[in-house]
């Protein structure tokens, strides 16, 4: 096993490279292939040296990224190294490397494995202590630099204390800031406090273009997207009320694959008490959905949700343990007493005594893991036998159940019903014809598009380009056609032309 620190030119890239590097678990190095090739003559001695190392570089092999500045990043055991000339896959777009803006950057791609254990967590780093800096020696000036085993283990005992874990700080042209914002690492807290403090007072003033309200929407949504790994499968909403401010704010994650939206689902979501007196992270529900869907009594239906979402996680932290939150919403006809009922397991952080981002960004981590459980638990083993998917491999089963959880998005299957409304697209059936009055309205969602979102890219829909509406049959038909997306073949299978 060798050990090897990788320069992560942090402030060379404009909005910084870390964090995408963190969330894909890799490294990268430049020199584009079309002027520096892999094999054959170096067009310049330091890629000579540095292809020289990559090609050295192998899995199980440790790897340490240096921020510069005195940081450095998690340890990293190499799982494959992808940096052949046609490999090239660039962590930076074309115009973002101020040393070369003419070229997408850094595509020598280092896959990793990022160690959990003692380790800075959700994209943090180690600032590395005035005692163990040599004087005026940089750790190194290299792209790739191999290093001894006894230099590994120091380093990895700076990774393992905590007092050296800081957030990375974030270029202004990723993150709006707004007056009295600091995009430092102690951004959470300050921003919790700043509303907890502050809000009572803006309450009284106009909401339009109020910078607490933008802290609200804009800053703390857009600095936790740069913080959570997998951010492109998440939708971060912040809100202060429609129109006027509301009662309690709230900053919600959600699951593209369940919900875009506060109104249906279940997502994580910091609550703010109406008296401002602290902040929930909550597991929670969408509230409108069930007021519309179970008029008589929508508070028995969410809390018998909640009941069932608890005995699905087999363990709750020890920190979420709390079942019941209290709001102190003074009008109960407000939405967001009902909160109070569709909590799933929360959290609670006095105003007076908030933590620090470290603790914040790790309970985000833990709520995101428990998020993720739910999402992932197959409740439909039966449906995947109707689909004909329940023989195939682990990836098709996988991409088949992500497949139906976007079709099971409320919001989206709603406009997409409403735009090709309640005749199959397949076959012509529709339900009121022979079923009548209790067929009306009824047609189910088919989702059209390739399953592209699996390759990390952030992913939106169109509900008229994206979705089919078709009748259960040909629904569980198509998931057992060759392409599921081809609504065309699908027809031309079954004999039915254009409809």
């Amino acid at each position: 096993m060798r050990y090897w620190l990788v320069t992560c030119p942090e402030e060379d890239v404009q909005g910084g490279v870390w964090l995408k590097w963190y969330k894909e678990k890799c490294v990268a190095i430049g020199w584009p292939p079309n002027r520096n090739k892999l094999e054959g003559d170096a067009a310049k001695s330091s890629w000579a040296k540095a292809r020289n190392r990559l090609k050295e570089m192998k899995p199980d092999d440790k790897v340490i990224p240096f921020l510069r500045k005195w940081r450095i990043g998690p340890i990293g055991k190499i799982v494959k190294v992808k940096a052949s000339d046609t490999d090239w896959l660039p962590t930076v777009e074309k115009g973002n490397f101020k040393r070369n803006p003419k070229e997408a950057e850094l595509g020598r791609r280092i896959f990793l494995e990022w160690e959990n254990d003692q380790m800075p967590v959700h994209g943090q780093i180690a600032k590395i202590p005035e005692k163990y800096r040599k004087k005026k020696t940089p750790l190194t000036r290299q792209t790739i630099k191999e290093i001894s085993k006894e230099d590994f283990e120091s380093f990895a005992n700076i990774l393992r204390n905590p007092d050296n874990w800081v957030s990375i700080e974030f270029g202004a042209a990723n993150i709006k800031s707004s007056p009295g914002t600091n995009l430092s690492q102690r951004f959470l807290r300050e921003g919790f406090e700043r509303i907890l403090n502050e809000y009572k007072l803006a309450y009284k003033e106009p909401k339009a273009k109020h910078s607490l309200a933008q802290l609200i929407t804009e800053d703390m949504p857009n600095y936790l997207e740069q913080i959570i790994p997998r951010s492109e499968i998440y939708k971060i909403e912040g809100s202060a009320g429609k129109g006027n401010w509301a009662g309690c704010p709230w900053i919600a994650i959600f699951d593209r694959q369940i919900t875009e939206s506060a109104q249906s689902g279940y997502y994580p979501v910091f609550l703010f008490k109406e008296n401002m007196k602290g902040v929930y992270l909550s597991l929670n529900q969408g509230i409108t959905d069930i007021k519309e869907r179970y008029k008589e009594n929508p508070r028995k239906v969410l809390r018998r949700y909640a009941l069932d979402f608890r005995g699905q996680l087999e363990v709750i932290p020890e920190k979420f343990s709390e079942n019941e939150i209290n709001l102190e919403v003074k009008n109960k006809s407000d939405l967001a007493s009902y909160y109070e009922d569709g909590n799933i397991c929360a959290r609670f952080y006095p105003a007076d005594s908030l933590p620090n981002d470290e603790q914040f960004i790790r309970d985000i981590g833990e709520i995101l893991e428990i998020y993720s459980f739910l999402v992932d638990r197959d409740k439909e083993v039966g449906e995947e036998e109707d689909f004909g998917v329940k023989e195939k491999n682990f990836e098709d089963l996988r991409k088949f159940r992500a497949h139906k959880r976007y079709e099971r998005n409320q919001g989206l299957a709603k406009k997409a019903k409403k735009i090709h409304k309640y005749k199959c697209q397949a076959c012509g059936f529709h339900f009121v014809e022979v079923y009548g009055p209790i067929g009306k309205d009824f047609i189910e969602a088919h989702h059209l598009r390739t399953l592209s979102l699996f390759k990390g890219q952030k992913v939106s829909f169109d509900p008229k380009a994206d979705f089919a509406v078709l009748c259960s049959n040909c629904h569980r038909m198509i998931h057992r056609y060759e392409d599921p997306g081809d609504l065309k073949g699908f027809r031309s299978l079954i004999g039915k032309k254009e409809l």
